[in-house]
């Protein structure tokens, strides 16, 4: 346990806990009140841009917000240009 009484145990160094995922989840749905004049009500390629590193912690971080920040919004599959994108150039 750390020194606020949290046990680590199950979780690896740098990856972001299911609590860390639920705090960006809500920032994102925080965003979208904060924003919604901006943004459409459903999501749409183009309309905000989204940038981490290469860390599985900060993508899955970006991946909780956006999820918040659309929440309700699902997409069964991707489009051709979401696909080129999809995985980092090799």
């Amino acid at each position: 346990k750390d020194a606020i009484g949290v046990s680590w145990d199950g979780y690896v160094y740098n990856q972001l806990t299911a609590t860390g995922k639920r705090q960006h989840y809500i920032l994102g749905l925080e965003k979208r009140e904060m924003y919604k004049d901006l943004l459409g009500k459903d999501y749409a390629t183009g309309e905000i841009y989204s940038y981490t590193s290469t860390i599985e912690r900060a993508i899955n971080s970006n991946l909780a917000h956006q999820q918040g920040l659309y929440e309700g919004y699902s997409q069964t599959s991707l489009t051709n240009e979401q696909q080129k994108r999809a995985f980092p150039p090799g």
